[in-house]
């Protein structure tokens, strides 16, 4: 049997050879670092650390990087099974890690991608480090927006 894995940002869906699909989000309790405080909290997807930014005491809002972890349980054999991991959006490069090891790097504001994590999972506890930078470039639309 294949399975094919996605993660919807964050949220997974497999689909087995003869058509079935299976889906399970993962979007609760990623640990978030960063977005200017330093400090990490537990948050879920979708999440924005720019939501306060307008009312606080700071002018602007903070552009830089921001970092998401999780471990994330698979209980099915890896080996028989296809995995990916799906974001329906993250602003401007987002950076995948499993296990350690680097799964793509994708560049653009708000667009979908996707990422083959095949051979980097195992069965068991995963690690999964997503870093997003929001920082301005002006090669990478858009460039004035506020979202």
């Amino acid at each position: 049997m294949r399975l094919f894995l996605t993660l919807l940002l964050f949220l997974t869906c497999a689909v087995s050879s003869d058509g079935q699909r299976y889906s399970r989000t993962i979007n609760e309790n990623w640990l978030f670092t960063g977005g200017g405080s330093g400090r990490s909290e537990t948050v879920s997807i979708p999440h924005t650390w720019n939501a306060e930014d307008a009312t606080d005491e700071v002018r602007g809002f903070y552009q830089g990087k921001g970092v998401y972890e999780k471990n994330v349980r698979i209980n099915e054999d890896v080996s028989s099974h296809s995995f990916f991991v799906h974001f329906e959006g993250a602003n401007q490069v987002t950076q995948l890690f499993v296990n350690g090891i680097s799964a793509g790097r994708h560049i653009g504001g708000y667009t979908a991608f996707c990422f083959d994590v095949t051979d980097l999972l195992k069965q068991g506890d995963n690690e999964f480090k997503v870093v997003v930078d929001n920082s301005h470039d002006p090669d990478i639309p858009p460039l004035s927006a506020d979202f």
